[in-house]
C-alpha cells in the first residue's frame, strides 16, 4: 500500500458537516479519491468533506485539501505514545470551529 501525505485547509471545512460524536469529540467525514491526472505540484489524490448529494448547496468548495506519494518511510510510534505537534495544546488549539 502506498503511503499518501499532504494537507487540508482547515478554513475551507464547510462547518455544518462537523457532527460531535457520543463521545463529544468533533468529526468530519470526508472522501479521499485518485486525481485523474498528477498536478503540476505532483498531488495524485485529492480531500473532499463528504456530503450527500441532496445536501450539496451552490458555491460552497467541498474540496479540503491534496495528498501525494510519500518519500518518507512512515514513523512508528512508541507504544501508548499518541504524538501531537508542539504548537498544539488540549483544549486549546485555535482551530476556526
Amino acid at each position: 500500500m502506498e503511503n499518501l501525505y499532504g494537507s487540508i485547509c482547515l478554513t475551507d471545512i464547510p462547518k455544518e458537516l462537523i457532527t460531535v460524536g457520543k463521545n463529544g469529540k468533533k468529526y468530519l467525514n470526508v472522501v479521499i479519491n485518485a486525481r485523474r491526472e498528477v498536478s503540476q505540484y505532483g498531488h495524485t489524490h485529492y480531500i473532499k468533506a463528504y456530503c450527500k448529494k441532496e445536501q450539496q448547496r451552490s458555491g460552497v468548495n467541498y474540496y479540503i485539501g491534496d495528498l501525494k506519494p510519500s518519500q518518507m518511510q512512515p514513523e512508528q510510534p512508541q507504544q501508548g505514545y499518541s504524538p501531537r505537534p508542539a504548537n498544539v495544546q488540549s483544549g486549546n488549539d485555535d482551530l476556526p470551529f
